[in-house]
Formats: C-alpha cells, structure tokens, sequence
C-alpha cells in the first residue's frame, strides 16, 4: 500500500495520516440506513460505503502497534449523530465509532472534524472532516 497524498505526520518513527476530507455513506431502499466511520485501535480506519457495509480503508497509523499510544477528538460541526462521543479526548487503545442513522424515506447528514495526537501532547498529527449520510431511498 503506498502512502497517502495528504497531511503525513511522523513522530518517533511512527506514520500517523488521515484523509483531509473523507465520508461515510449508506443508502438502502428500506430498513435502517446506518453510516459509520470507525478509527480502530489496530491502526485502521474504516468507514460505510454503501448498504450498511464496513470497509477496511487502510491504515492511520504505521506501525499499526502504535495505536494505544494516541487518542482522538471529534468535534461534531453540523448535524446530530446517533451514537458516538465528541468533545472528549479518547484514548485509541479502544476502537471508535461514530454512527448516523436514519429510518424512513429521506436523508440525513452529519459532519464531524476527527483530530489524532500523542496522548498527553498538545500537537494535532492528523485531521480530517468527516461527512456522514444515512438515507433511505423509499
């Protein structure tokens, strides 16, 4: 897997990336509509592309054993999300996630700035603003 062409941090030998921009989408015809974005604490990330389906998208952090020694943020900029915390340091020895869902025709959105530092540091190493979207297409 080749590195990614955006922002690249690199701190005691690790490779700490997020996309500046990325998303999160379901779109089902009935049901519930489940958009997910996930930073996990085995160094990837994933998120729905479609169908309620998860997909791995790769590493945010090399190497991935790394992972418990940062923590994220999540500052929600628009939208409510169901489920998922904001406003908080967490630790990423711990798998996050953040969900949107919607039941019923219609869509809905949400975005969220996710930030990835050095636990107990001041310096933001990645970021990237998340657009989520649930949608039932009745």
């Amino acid at each position: 897997m080749s590195l990614p062409l955006f922002p690249v941090a690199m701190f005691g030998g690790d490779v700490v990336f997020l996309p500046g921009t990325d998303s999160a989408n379901s779109f089902l015809l009935s049901g519930t509509a489940i958009a997910k974005y996930e930073l996990l604490s085995n160094g990837h990330r994933a998120e729905t592309l479609t169908n309620n389906v998860v997909v791995d998208q790769g590493n945010w952090v090399l190497p991935n054993s790394r992972a418990l020694n940062y923590e994220c943020f999540a500052t929600l900029n628009s939208g409510a999300l169901t489920s998922g915390t904001t406003g908080a340091w967490l630790a990423l020895s711990a798998d996050r996630i953040w969900t949107l869902s919607k039941s019923g025709p219609g869509g809905v959105t949400a975005q969220i700035t996710v930030q990835i530092r050095l636990v107990g540091s001041a310096t933001i190493l990645a970021t990237s603003i998340v657009t989520l979207d649930a949608e039932i297409q009745a």
